[in-house]
């Protein structure tokens, strides 16, 4: 509602940024209310939305790739709540880890393995509990953008789907992984 002109290009600017931000932060809150109600009345393809989701980043395949069977079903899921928590894991291992960035999808038993690579050091030990609560942000991206939902989200969409989510090494590499039952 302020006129723009050289006088006020800062406030205004100031006021963008701030308005932007509180944006962000109600976007993201809603997502983390949404994973824990959205009906899980869908049959969705997980290697179709960890391919929609990897390609969305628009990344070189050499910075983020994607390894997934041609399909692999799940029932009684969401597919967009899914591909939140795809999207959540990758971006951060984008902002946390380290290129190259590697989603894989296998089939285990009766159960779909969701695994989110990286090259970074991992969380800190006894972190991984904490930084799953909302609004909760390990010291290393306190310079970094974000609200501290993103894990939140994740392990509330896991754990809808009667999964398991967990995080660990793989000689260099961290990884996190979301084991998800195939049918209930």
């Amino acid at each position: 509602m302020l006129p723009e002109s050289p006088a006020n290009a800062a406030g205004v600017a100031s006021i963008t940024r701030n308005v932007d931000h509180a944006d962000r932060l109600t976007a993201s809150f809603v997502e983390f209310i949404r994973a824990g109600v959205v009906e899980l009345n869908e049959t969705v393809d997980l290697a179709a939305a960890a391919r929609r989701a990897v390609a969305g980043f628009e990344r070189p395949v050499e910075e983020l790739v994607c390894r997934a069977p041609p399909s692999l079903p799940l029932q009684q899921a969401h597919g967009l709540l899914l591909e939140r928590l795809i999207v959540n894991l990758i971006d951060n291992a984008l902002k946390h880890g380290g290129v190259p960035v590697e989603v894989e999808i296998v089939r285990s038993g009766d159960a779909a393995v969701l695994t989110v690579s990286d090259a970074g050091p991992g969380l800190p030990e006894q972190g991984a509990e904490q930084l799953m609560q909302a609004f909760a942000r390990g010291d290393a991206s306190r310079g970094l953008p974000g609200f501290g939902l993103g894990l939140a989200i994740a392990q509330q969409t896991v754990v809808r789907l009667h999964g398991e989510l967990s995080f660990g090494q793989s000689g260099l590499r961290h990884q996190v992984q979301a084991r998800l039952p195939l049918t209930r």
